[in-house]
């Protein structure tokens, strides 16, 4: 609970409430199949970055956002997709996920499901590719 109460202090925001349970039961993990960061460590850095650095990075990078109509400020960053989208949660509809990387141009996927769902989706895409 420290952990999250720190890095909300570091951003300033209060974490939404499916994002706090989440981080209540762990701080970071990756999917077992292809190694995707679906959760982003609080504050621990590794070669992907943390919560804290990623959404800060996101936050100022105005030339990342430029061609969307997306204020990232409006999200905290927390993992990456399988295909390596960057996943925001918004911190005034938290059941509501957005999916973004830089080669989709404008076009800033919506996804309509939690963070819960968000993770089944994109773990299916393993199992229909039938991997080991």
């Amino acid at each position: 609970m420290n952990e999250i109460r720190e890095a909300e202090t570091l951003l300033g925001v209060n974490f939404p409430e499916p994002l706090r349970d989440l981080y209540l039961e762990c701080d970071g993990f990756r999917e077992p199949k292809g190694n995707a960061k679906y959760l982003l460590s609080l504050t621990e850095e590794d070669f992907i970055g943390s919560l804290v650095n990623t959404t800060r990075w996101l936050w100022s990078d105005e030339e990342y956002w430029r061609s969307t109509a997306v204020n990232p400020a409006e999200f905290i960053f927390f993992g990456y997709s399988s295909a390596d989208e960057i996943w925001g949660i918004r911190f005034e509809a938290p059941h509501k996920v957005i999916q973004y990387h830089r080669s989709q141009g404008d076009e800033v996927t919506n996804l309509d499901e939690d963070i819960l769902g968000v993770y089944r989706s994109d773990f299916q895409k393993y199992e229909d590719l039938d991997l080991p």
